[in-house]
């Protein structure tokens, strides 16, 4: 990733000084704060709480947690791609020092390179660890970005593909803008998942799992954190010599 300029880290502590307090605290940007603040699509905080620092939500807390734990238990390197990063969590995930990390946007200038998840610019079994947050809900189809996930990974390894997902429905494809603005409050928003996810990331032929990287952290932390649902799914390709 390119260094960022100065401004930016003055802004970040700025933020941090600002924002400082005891009853919050965001494992990416390691902030002790005040409160979390709302998302402009959840006002209530019923869902999602931001970090006023980073601006890392619930899922990226989450996904944090679980792949500093996971790389902290690997026997040798890992190459990580991120796709469409996140400032802050792109920044600790370079960090992690048994990682490369790769990086990358269908928007010139985010990330290390240019690319369009449906048509990844990457060899078969690239890379040991993809992290991919709140993406194929805006893809008018999502089949081609998780078959080419499955195959840049490598035998064995896993993706962390994340998107909000209701329990209970179908998945909820609004067909005009005007509908998706009236129900996700962003038109950008294609779709809401339901209880079909998993079979999506099944079809492509992903083995699935789903772990609580909270798990171990003491009640009281894991409510600083504002962790509403623990759970991280990870779809895993499956290795054939194991």
């Amino acid at each position: 990733m390119l260094p960022e300029p100065w401004f930016r880290y003055a802004g970040f502590w700025n933020r941090r000084i600002r924002h400082v307090g005891w009853r919050r605290y965001c494992p990416v940007c390691e902030s002790h704060l005040r409160a979390f603040v709302a998302h402009r699509n959840d006002p209530e905080m019923q869902f999602d709480s931001l970090c006023p620092v980073c601006a890392c939500k619930c899922p990226h807390r989450c996904d944090w947690l679980f792949i500093q734990d996971y790389c902290r238990r690997a026997s040798g390197r890992l190459r990580l791609l991120h796709v469409a990063p996140e400032p802050h969590l792109g920044r600790r995930l370079a960090a992690l020092t048994n990682v490369d990390y790769v990086c990358g946007d269908i928007v010139a200038g985010i990330g290390d390179v240019r690319l369009d998840i449906c048509r990844l610019p990457f060899a078969d079994a690239s890379f040991d660890l993809i992290c991919c947050c709140h993406v194929l809900m805006m893809l008018p189809d999502d089949a081609p970005a998780i078959a080419e996930m499955f195959r840049v990974l490598r035998p064995g390894g896993i993706a962390v593909i994340e998107n909000p997902v209701a329990t209970g429905v179908g998945t909820l494809e609004p067909a005009t803008a005007e509908e998706r603005l009236e129900l996700f409050k962003d038109e950008t928003i294609l779709r809401l998942y339901g209880d079909d996810y998993r079979e999506r990331l099944s079809a492509a032929g992903f083995v699935l799992d789903e772990v609580c990287p909270a798990d171990g952290i003491a009640p009281a932390k894991r409510e600083r954190m504002e962790i509403y649902s623990g759970n991280v799914i990870l779809s895993r390709k499956p290795d054939p010599t194991r």
